[in-house]
């Protein structure tokens, strides 16, 4: 029954293996809004609620501390963007409300988060996924990997080139040392003659 649902997408070939592709078009995607807020403080809880009839996957989301969100009805669109191995680029279309954001990729130290641009605390959710706060409207939320070990790394890296740098293009001491030399010139046979003139 489920193979019904799945629709072929072709065939793989490795070596004398085939191995055939399909494609499930209700598939949740990585992002969502949600609504549904679930609190779950305990990783046993959180297994126990996710398994519940009552969670709808892309619609409700685990969340550890309860959030209060304004009443209003649900929908809005969400479209990656842009995506590189340290960011995820969001586009949230029509948010009718304020929701959460869900990015459904694993929640880890060192994510940053900006809505347009402003930064925004992240919030963990469904055991391991993260989110954000998004007002109403259209927005776009930018995920980013930037740790604080590799901002201090960019950091001492910069100051050893400038250091570097700095270093050779110093002007030498002995390239602005001038030193009066005195050149003396041999006297003539002339100058000697009259030198001896003038002693007899």
């Amino acid at each position: 029954e489920s193979e019904d649902l799945l629709v072929p997408q072709g065939t793989v070939m490795q070596g004398n293996l085939i191995m055939y592709v399909y494609k499930n078009p209700d598939a949740l995607g990585r992002t969502y809004l949600a609504r549904r807020l679930v609190v779950a403080q305990t990783f046993e809880d959180s297994v126990r609620k996710i398994q519940e009839d009552t969670f709808i996957p892309g619609e409700s989301v685990l969340v550890e501390e309860p959030l209060e969100l304004p009443e209003g009805r649900e929908g809005g669109e969400t479209e990656i963007m842009k995506e590189t191995d340290i960011s995820v680029t969001v586009a949230v279309r029509a948010n009718p409300n304020v929701s959460l954001l869900v990015l459904a990729d694993t929640y880890y130290p060192g994510w940053r988060a900006f809505v347009d641009g402003i930064e925004t605390p992240i919030t963990p959710v469904n055991i391991n996924e993260r989110a954000v706060l998004v007002n109403p409207g259209n927005h776009t939320v930018r995920f980013l990997y930037d740790p604080q070990s590799l901002r201090l790394g960019k950091l001492i890296s910069s100051i050893t080139i400038l250091v570097i740098v700095a270093v050779f293009l110093r002007p030498s001491a002995t390239a602005h040392t001038h030193r009066k030399v005195s050149v003396r010139r041999p006297r003539s046979s002339r100058s000697r003659a009259r030198s001896r003139l003038h002693k007899g």
